[in-house]
């Protein structure tokens, strides 16, 4: 279910109950953390991608892999001009 549908509240919401452990995202001290993909969840996914590929080399030769450059870079852009 969504956490929450305003944009400006992912970051709090993200760091506020996930934690990014190398290779592992934990919510709130579990594992397995996962997200639907409707509202948030694409956002708070993105997130966690995001950390994980800075933090985990394994994450990061994925993302590389299977996500073309320019799309993740056009998403990130987009987080930079709001």
């Amino acid at each position: 279910c969504t956490e929450s549908d305003h944009f400006k509240t992912f970051h709090s919401t993200f760091y506020g109950r996930y934690d990014v452990r190398r290779c592992s995202v934990w919510r709130q001290g579990n594992l397995p953390a996962s997200w639907h993909g409707n509202g948030a969840g694409k956002w708070l996914w993105l997130l966690a991608l995001d950390r994980l590929s800075l933090q985990c080399g394994t994450a990061a030769n994925f993302t590389l892999a299977r996500y073309p450059q320019e799309m993740l870079r056009g998403v990130f852009d987009k987080f930079e001009r709001r």
